[in-house]
């Protein structure tokens, strides 16, 4: 589940010689590709045969976004049309610094939002801060319709290591 940032799975340091009391420090920098609990082993060896080892291990966790929403199947031409969308988490770490983005659909005009909606360039904009895993967090926005026909309207929550959209 580990691997360095060119696609290793283990690599060698050579520390050289080491006089009494001396240390030299290796260091890698790896990415993981799955959440879970990784142990990471080295071990130094010698010429003479002497030899040491030590492990650490890191939790690796990850926010999974999903993105629902909820609308009337029909409205009217000046009629307001509500639409309900959810962030939720269902991953094992908090979604930090969530955004959520509702474009408008083309025949619909912005009426208001709750929970913090911006309004601009034709897209509400929501901070939703951080969604704890296992939570959610649902805002609303109105908008009118002024066309006859369908009102594709999208949504995309995003945050760190985290995206999921709807529409």
């Amino acid at each position: 589940g580990l691997a360095t940032v060119d696609g290793k799975t283990g690599f060698t340091f050579r520390a050289g010689d080491l006089n009494a009391g001396q240390a030299k420090e290796g260091v890698v920098t790896v990415r993981a590709s799955k959440t879970g609990s990784f142990t990471n082993t080295c071990q130094a060896r010698e010429d003479g045969g002497l030899t040491a080892e030590a492990s650490a291990t890191t939790l690796v966790r990850q926010p999974v976004l999903s993105v629902v929403k909820k609308c009337p199947d029909i409205r009217y031409v000046g009629r307001p049309v509500e639409y309900e969308i959810t962030v939720q988490n269902t991953g094992d770490a908090p979604a930090v610094n969530t955004i959520l983005v509702d474009q408008l659909p083309a025949g619909a005009s912005f009426v208001n939002a709750d929970g913090g909606g911006r309004f601009a360039q034709g897209r509400v904009t929501w901070s939703l801060g951080t969604i704890p895993a296992g939570a959610a967090q649902t805002v609303n926005v109105r908008l009118q319709a002024n066309e006859i026909g369908k009102l594709l309207n999208r949504a995309m929550a995003r945050a760190d290591c985290a995206e999921a959209a709807t529409e």
